[in-house]
């Protein structure tokens, strides 16, 4: 494993612990969610990493193995889109999908006070919980790399400490029964995963871009012109 994929790794490997302790129980118990061997998950990913991050280089540069290096959104998306093709938790699919149908059904009785999105926040963070594990790992692959940005930089040093606090990159306004911007990525993925279309990786990096900035504007970094 190469010096700049492991650095990579642990993002997915942070993404693989927080998707897993959020899944719901009941999810657990009847699908038994398992995560693959680290060694042959981590071999494997570096493979397709490789070929996915090659076929980047050569839309975006118009070479294959090039020297020209590539920023952190474009890494992000690489990665979430190697994750997506290996997937790091196995699971009962019959199962969970007789589990999603039967929320499906409980969330439309008209005696529970709920909307469409609870249901979808379940499907997010169990039926599709491989595509979620791809989504977090490039947001922690930009959270990761901007704090390191803003902590070797003096002027921007309370901007990173901030960032370290907060533990994550910020999030987006929710607005009441309308599925939120994380939710509704992973449900994009997760789609086209299921439906076997392949996932733009350079327009995935322009999302990952946007987040970052929109987190560098709450943080105030905009204001202080850095």
């Amino acid at each position: 494993m190469s010096k700049h994929f492991n650095r990579m790794w642990q993002s997915v490997v942070q993404a693989i612990d927080i998707a897993m302790d959020e899944c719901d129980q009941e999810f657990v118990q009847r699908c038994n969610p398992v995560r693959r061997d680290k060694e042959n998950l981590s071999y494997m990913a570096e493979k397709v990493y490789r070929r996915i991050r090659g076929r980047l280089r050569q839309e975006c540069y118009g070479t294959k193995n090039g020297e020209e290096k590539m920023d952190a959104r474009k890494m992000a998306a690489v990665m979430c889109c190697t994750m997506m093709e290996q997937q790091a938790v196995r699971f009962d699919a019959i199962e969970a999908a007789t589990l999603m149908e039967e929320k499906n059904v409980l969330f439309k009785k008209p005696k529970v006070k709920s909307d469409r999105t609870e249901y979808n926040r379940w499907i997010v963070n169990n039926f599709f919980i491989n595509y979620k594990i791809a989504y977090l790992t490039g947001l922690f692959i930009i959270l990761d790399t901007l704090m390191s940005e803003l902590l070797k930089n003096q002027n921007t040093v309370p901007f990173g400490r901030a960032l370290a606090q907060q533990g994550q990159l910020s999030q987006y306004p929710k607005v009441p029964k309308v599925d939120g911007f994380d939710v509704s990525m992973v449900l994009g993925l997760g789609r086209a995963g299921m439906q076997r279309k392949p996932v733009d990786a350079f327009l995935l990096a322009l999302q990952f871009y946007q987040i970052e900035m929109y987190t560098r504007k709450e943080l105030g970094l905009d204001k202080e012109g850095t």
